[in-house]
């Protein structure tokens, strides 16, 4: 990884200005866009742990946040590498490009070691039984492996959608309410699916603005499943969804998520975007949407 960077500082005499185009190239390769996917979760769950249990701990916290962003961020960094690999020899660019592909494998790599790290210091301070943090933590793990295409030798599959709404929000929130308070409990699980849902919209976004590359490569996702109308159906399904959720918990009384509703003006601007096949920015733009919402829902959930 270090040689890679370090040939490319240099192609042309300009060091500084080189480096800073590399680290940017790999940034938006780990997508920080999407953070907001893990972070969420892990604060819902850590807000959840106060109010039933009344029990936080700050550094339970940190660290927990700091397995659930690794194991994103190095699912992201590996499935780069597997876009990267899966290009045809007329798309490569060259040694350069297959060089920064392997750069994104140890990135990937030290990222699950710094997710095992951050899990073993949780074991050491949680009241939670080791082997309940173990499940959940090599559940995530698993299920973040796969998704990079790990069944296949394929980059992506169909069932990376069901992974990202299992993997994203339910066990995330729940290994950092577990962590928090050493009980399971079904509770966090539902109060994810709202965040499992706008965060499934994210990725769906981002497949569906590749859709044409994939069917090209012969990737099979939703996307180029349900192709363009039923892609849009579903995008829609999964982004109302939790408005939904919110207003019958407004219905029954819960006053408070009336604000998360406020959010609702950006989800139509979306859905009209989608409809008008302006899908460019649109996994980005979902992401944003999902970090106010998310915001506004823990505030309301706290």
């Amino acid at each position: 990884m270090f040689r890679f960077l370090y040939r490319n500082a240099n192609s042309d005499g300009s060091f500084q200005r080189n480096v800073k185009t590399v680290f940017t190239s790999y940034l938006i390769a780990l997508q920080p866009w999407s953070f907001s996917v893990s972070l969420a979760p892990v604060a819902l769950g850590n807000v959840l742990s106060w109010r039933e249990k009344s029990q936080f701990s700050l550094p339970i916290f940190l660290f927990s946040t700091i397995v659930v962003l690794s194991v994103h961020a190095a699912s992201n960094a590996v499935h780069a590498y597997r876009d990267g690999h899966g290009k045809t020899d007329q798309e490569r660019s060259g040694k350069a490009d297959k060089e920064r592909s392997k750069a994104m494998v140890q990135i990937g790599a030290v990222l699950y070691v710094l997710a095992c790290v951050a899990m073993f210091v949780v074991t050491c301070i949680s009241p939670a039984k080791m082997e309940h943090l173990a499940l959940l933590f090599f559940g995530g793990l698993s299920a973040s492996f796969l998704y990079t295409g790990g069944w296949s030798a394929k980059p992506h599959s169909a069932l990376g959608d069901l992974l990202i709404i299992v993997m994203f929000a339910p066990i995330a929130v729940l290994f950092s309410y577990v962590a928090q308070c050493g009980q399971f409990d079904l509770k966090p699980v539902l109060y994810a699916m709202p965040l499992a849902l706008n965060a499934e919209a994210i990725f769906h976004s981002e497949n569906v603005r590749v859709m044409e590359r994939d069917k090209g490569h012969g990737t099979v996702t939703t996307a180029t499943v349900l192709g363009h109308r039923g892609s849009y159906v579903f995008y829609v399904f999964l982004l109302f969804t939790p408005y939904i959720i919110f207003s019958v918990m407004l219905i029954k009384g819960s006053l408070g998520f009336v604000f998360p509703l406020i959010t609702l003006r950006g989800a139509f601007d979306l859905e009209k975007c989608f409809r008008q096949r302006k899908i460019e920015t649109m996994p980005s733009r979902t992401a944003r949407l999902n970090t106010y919402l998310a915001v506004i829902y823990i505030l309301v959930t706290f």
